[in-house]
């Protein structure tokens, strides 16, 4: 259950003074022109340790001039997505497609269903994990793009069954300006009963 001393969102959560820059981006005229005119295609896909967390990449910044990216997560039941963690060059907007989430963004604790739109701006701490016993997968809006790139050397970096290596994965996180704080892990996995890598990995 989620902590009752947070404060929940059982509903689409947008922040309308902070998510212009995002959407400006979203509907440059450029980038519109691209989307009428393209069919993109992309199915390439990994697996971020075990089988908890998954990549489609469906744009790439190449695909639009790189104003943003698209992604798609499938989350296992039980599958803590990361550590609590700070974007210091791009915003997310994630969609719920199937099943229901967990995010927390700051202090706020949201309750994600089917159908959630939740934007994850740049500067605040975040997460998001799958306490349910069903699958969920969302859709995952980079802006702008360039971040996409690091799921695929994550997926390099963290092996299925162990530990990951700590140093080299905050040598990854410097790479690509993200902050991540892996003493979030261990509560979130003891109040959440979710791990990293999905169950039967290591917390």
């Amino acid at each position: 259950m989620p902590d009752p001393g947070l404060p929940m969102l059982s509903y689409s959560f947008v922040s309308v003074d902070t998510h212009k820059t995002c959407l400006a981006r979203l509907v440059d005229p450029a980038v519109r022109r691209v989307a009428r005119h393209t069919l993109f295609t992309h199915k390439e896909a990994v697996q971020i340790g075990g089988a908890g967390l998954g990549v489609v990449f469906k744009l790439f910044g190449a695909d639009t001039g790189g104003q943003f990216a698209v992604v798609e997560h499938p989350l296992a039941p039980g599958t803590l997505a990361g550590p609590f963690h700070i974007h210091h060059k791009e915003d997310e907007v994630s969609y719920v497609l199937e099943g229901e989430i967990m995010v927390q963004i700051g202090d706020q604790l949201i309750q994600a269903p089917v159908g959630t739109l939740i934007f994850k701006p740049r500067g605040l701490p975040h997460t998001f994990w799958n306490q349910s016993s069903a699958p969920a997968r969302i859709l995952e809006i980079i802006s702008p793009a360039g971040f996409e790139k690091y799921f695929e050397e994550l997926a390099e970096l963290v092996a299925p069954g162990g530990p990951p290596d700590i140093p080299r994965l905050l040598t990854l996180a410097q790479k690509y300006d993200l902050e991540l704080n892996m003493s979030s892990v261990p509560e979130l996995s003891q109040k959440y009963h979710v791990s990293l890598g999905g169950p039967g990995q290591p917390a």
